[in-house]
């Protein structure tokens, strides 16, 4: 699944991203057990990588070949599709754009927030981008930073789940954070 020739056939074929997603997240899916993390860890990784670049990928460029190395290549260290990317340039004649801000978390856009006892029903995030709430059905609301993942506040004495976030949730001004609970 990892191969970069393999993964660029695969890719380049109609609906080729779509199908790779679906094949890791069942393979993902059928693995257990503490000595498959690791394998596991690399097949979120791969959907992480396909996940973001979707736009690109769902239309196959002319050189999908390229292209997969170029973002593979951007990929964190210790991420499979690096080290594929790595074997590939040994034998393309052309070299790749480094990201210089490259993540060094294996998955960089992943944010758990563990602060509700119960389910969480409703998230929204603020028009900024700075903020991000969500409500559970233990019957808070909790307001977390979304740059350093610590909880701002938590709101309590909802009478029921917190199941819906108006688009007016947040209203942002330039000195104050006023939050309004609809």
């Amino acid at each position: 699944m990892f191969d970069i020739t393999a993964l660029t056939r695969r890719l380049a074929q109609p609906q080729g991203a779509h199908d790779v997603l679906a094949e890791a997240c069942v393979l993902a899916q059928q693995l257990t057990g503490a000595q498959q993390r690791q394998q596991l860890q690399h097949l979120q990784q791969l959907q992480h990588c396909l996940g973001r670049h979707l736009p690109i990928l769902k239309t196959p460029p002319a050189d999908m070949r390229k292209t997969l190395v170029q973002l593979a290549s951007q990929e964190p260290a210790g991420s499979r599709l690096l080290q594929q990317a790595h074997a590939a340039l040994h034998s393309l004649q052309y070299e790749v754009i480094e990201w210089v801000n490259k993540p060094r978390a294996p998955l960089p856009c992943v944010m758990e927030i563990r602060e509700h006892s119960e389910a969480v029903y409703a998230v929204t995030v603020s028009p900024d981008g700075k903020w991000i709430a969500s409500g559970s059905g233990d019957k808070t609301v909790k307001v977390v930073e979304i740059a350093t993942g610590r909880v701002k506040c938590t709101l309590t004495g909802h009478s029921g789940w917190i199941v819906f976030f108006s688009n007016s949730f947040f209203q942002v001004f330039p000195s104050l954070f006023l939050l309004i609970v609809s």
